[in-house]
């Protein structure tokens, strides 16, 4: 989920992020939007949280529709016009809504005619000339027809992902109280979420991580660390920089720096 801090530091790119309905949020995160017309080619890095998503760009080189299962960090670049719109998943929302078997997803991006929706194609060209609650309403109508055909069901996946997130549970103690085995675990999860379930508490701890290096820089980072379940700092120095690329002391320095010169960009596009 982005935060405050991340939602301002893409003004400049028209960012808007809207809730899903309450039928569809158990599955999906959010609605977003970058709509902007930019003077410079501006980037930005994407990490995996163990969500996916379903992405239109309706200008530029890559015109079309997109689907983002990121296992590991990825750059996207933006330049001149800016018109883009997406649908992020929870972990496991892709495979309950749409029927997608994640294990078979796991890459970085591919073109969304690659797994052959019904209907994406006419959705796609009802998208392009619409305002962004038309965009939303439409994207809805097509994932509510999807949820009639799949009948989505909470289970063992959602709660366990829950579990993670709010109190970064123990795995074992966990499945036992659900009356699972790992292996059960395991099989529910590669086909849900594309990964096992210690992976994705381990991105799900990185993802706090980089929110508390922005929230609190000031923080110790064995303190960051220990705030996210990690019991030494090198095990977190480890997985943080192969979850991000960077060492947190690296990624903490260049958010302040990006922060900065986002904040330039922010006031020229202002004036």
């Amino acid at each position: 989920m982005q935060t405050a801090n991340d939602i301002q530091e893409l003004v400049y790119l028209g960012y808007q992020r809207v809730l899903p309905s309450v039928k569809l949020s158990p599955w999906i995160e959010c609605f977003w939007s970058a709509k902007t017309q930019l003077q410079q080619r501006h980037q930005e890095k994407l990490y995996p949280d163990g969500g996916s998503s379903l992405i239109f760009h309706f200008k530029g080189d890559a015109e079309g529709s997109w689907f983002s299962a990121l296992q590991r960090f990825h750059s996207i670049s933006f330049e001149s016009a800016v018109d883009s719109f997406g649908i992020r998943f929870k972990p496991g929302g892709a495979n309950a809504l749409l029927g997608l078997p994640m294990n078979e997803m796991v890459m970085d991006i591919l073109p969304a005619k690659d797994i052959q929706l019904k209907g994406l194609d006419l959705l796609f060209e009802q998208l392009v000339h619409a305002d962004l609650q038309s965009r939303i309403h439409l994207t809805e109508a097509w994932l509510l027809k999807q949820f009639i055909k799949q009948r989505p069901v909470s289970g063992p996946v959602q709660h366990l992902c829950h579990q993670f997130e709010v109190a970064d549970a123990d795995l074992i103690s966990t499945l036992n109280r659900m009356g699972i085995t790992r292996r059960q675990a395991e099989r529910y999860f590669y086909h849900q979420v594309g990964i096992a379930p210690n992976q994705l508490k381990m991105l799900l701890r990185i993802k706090k991580a980089r929110h508390l290096l922005k929230l609190n820089p000031e923080q110790l980072l064995v303190e960051t660390a220990l705030n996210c379940g990690y019991f030494d700092q090198a095990h977190f120095t480890h997985h943080f920089k192969k979850i991000t690329g960077y060492g947190p002391g690296q990624y903490r320095l260049k958010q302040q720096n990006r922060i900065f010169n986002k904040e330039m960009i922010i006031q020229v596009v202002h004036k």
